[in-house]
């Protein structure tokens, strides 16, 4: 009896591994743009929470989250955005761009007509992805300085990794 007792445990467990990350593994992932090489720091543009893993949408790397996700500027931007997607098999349909937290879209394209290429987007600035869906964030530096480009696949209301990038 023992045996067997021992036996299903060691299933259970082997089990409950291989099942994908729940919201209570979610972590806060930072995002950075550039390859670094050893012992070089660089900051870090991006910060995405509610990530519990990685899948592949479109050919491209993205992280899974848990919706509600917040994508987050860590660093000062000339350009920050996040657009919903839609898969289209090996593409992805953008299906419109999201205003950050607390901004209007007169007071967002103020911000971008005023700053006459200079980093204007500050450290804080956040967007909060409260439906299920593919996402796109981008945090780019003025000029050719570069940024971060990074996919999410939120999931929530019964919806998965899986069938969110089932193309439609």
């Amino acid at each position: 009896m023992k045996k067997r007792s021992m036996r299903g445990l060691a299933a259970a467990l082997v089990l409950a591994m291989a099942l994908p990350v729940t919201a209570f593994g979610a972590e806060t992932v930072q995002v950075n743009g550039y390859d670094r090489r050893e012992g070089e720091a660089v900051q870090d543009q991006l910060s995405i929470s509610n990530v519990t893993g990685k899948t592949t949408v479109a050919g491209k790397e993205a992280y899974v989250c848990q919706a509600p996700a917040k994508v987050t500027a860590v660093d000062e931007l000339q350009t920050f955005e996040v657009t919903k997607y839609l898969s289209a098999g090996n593409a992805l349909a953008a299906q419109g761009v999201m205003l950050p937290d607390g901004y209007t879209q007169e007071s967002w394209d103020a911000l971008y007509f005023e700053s006459e290429g200079e980093a204007v987007v500050k450290v804080g600035t956040t967007y909060t992805i409260k439906e299920p869906g593919i996402y796109r964030a981008l945090g780019m530096y003025p000029a050719i300085a570069g940024g971060a480009e990074v996919y999410l696949v939120v999931e929530g209301n019964g919806q998965t990794a899986a069938s969110l990038t089932k193309p439609q």
